[in-house]
């Protein structure tokens, strides 16, 4: 947009803006540090990585063009790979690597957010329409479920928590500050400082 509003009252024309260079192919950019990567984009049926810097990176066939919306950096024990959720929900998380191969690791929850627990390294997906394969929760958009501790795609029974069903809203995003995990929806946010077990054991 060919216009800032950073003073009260004053209307005038972005700095720099005539530099830019409109690109429609592209769609959903998402900034991520990972590697060489800086930020990803999408087409209709591809994943396009770029440095900071802009260079091209890599490609990689993605079912749809939501998938850069929620990127998720996590290492395993013997790689570092970056998960990404379909926001549209309609697919599988997907899994991506820094040579720009993606693939459908099993048991893999839909849903349209990403988050990682900066404690003890737990994948977690937010405003789930398909649970992950053997969990004993229901879909919700209010659902959150963890994977387990340093292993993203492995997902416990019980390592699920509802943020107030039942009152119309659905969850909006994720964040992660310091050592605490935001979630949020429309009107309010929940923070996780850490993982812990009920007495009902979620």
């Amino acid at each position: 947009m060919d216009i800032a509003l950073d003073r009260p009252g004053l209307l005038r024309t972005r700095d720099k803006f005539s530099s830019l260079v409109a690109n429609t192919t592209l769609t959903s950019p998402y900034l991520v540090s990972w590697g060489t990567t800086g930020f990803l984009a999408c087409t209709a049926a591809s994943i396009k990585m770029y440095s900071p810097g802009g260079a091209a990176v890599g490609t990689a066939v993605a079912p749809n063009q939501y998938y850069s919306w929620s990127a998720q950096p996590i290492g395993t024990a013997s790689a570092s790979y970056l998960y990404l959720a379909d926001y549209s929900n309609a697919n599988a998380v997907r899994r991506l690597t820094t040579a720009a191969v993606i693939s459908a690791p099993a048991n893999m929850p839909v849903c349209a957010y990403l988050g990682r627990t900066p404690t003890d390294n737990r994948l977690v997906a937010a405003n789930i329409a398909t649970i992950p394969t053997g969990a004993s929760s229901t879909a919700s958009g209010s659902l959150v479920h963890f994977s387990d501790a340093g292993t993203p795609e492995t997902w416990g029974a019980n390592n699920w928590v509802l943020l107030d069903p039942g009152d119309g809203e659905s969850i909006t995003g994720t964040a992660v500050w310091g050592n605490e995990l935001y979630v949020f929806k429309k009107t309010k946010y929940f923070i996780f400082s850490g993982t812990s077990t009920d007495s009902s054991g979620n």
